[in-house]
């Protein structure tokens, strides 16, 4: 390895080796206003320092009609940019992939996906050590544009 490299791979342990990262996932429902369709989704959150952090989110969509799936992928930044004991609030901004797909039964089937982009706000409320109940809207603009509210629940892992 070139000693260019080591400094590069010392240089980076040093940076993040004093980040108190903390990792949390967890279910919550989703609702777009647009959609009109209720959404089960599941969320990984993953604190990278006091200011930034990082979340995935899947979200399947409970639509009603037979034949008829809807789902979400969002991956986001996120930033704090108020923290007290009550509550965290942050803004987020992020990627989007939305999918439909439709069972046209004895013709096979169609789907569509749509890449796009998030923004928007929420909050992460405190409520002890385990778990951590969020809320938050965002503005998904993704094959169009939908407001998108979304609450639940994340335990924390470490």
């Amino acid at each position: 390895m070139k000693l260019r490299n080591w400094f590069a791979a010392l240089f980076f342990l040093m940076a993040f080796s004093s980040v108190k990262a903390q990792l949390s996932i967890g279910p919550g429902v989703s609702f777009p206003l647009d959609l009109g369709e209720l959404g089960i989704l599941a969320r990984g959150h993953y604190q990278i320092n006091d200011t930034w952090g990082a979340q995935g989110t899947f979200t399947y969509y409970l639509d009603g009609i037979e034949g008829i799936t809807f789902w979400s992928f969002d991956a986001d930044a996120t930033y704090n940019f108020s923290q007290s004991d009550a509550a965290t609030l942050y803004a987020l901004a992020g990627l989007a992939l939305f999918a439909a797909g439709v069972d046209l039964g004895p013709f096979g089937s169609a789907s569509a996906t749509d890449f796009g982009f998030s923004v928007g706000g929420g909050a992460r409320f405190s409520a002890g050590d385990s778990f951590t109940p969020f809320g938050e809207v965002r503005l998904r603009i993704a094959g169009g544009t939908d407001v998108v509210l979304t609450g639940g629940i994340l335990f924390n892992i470490n």
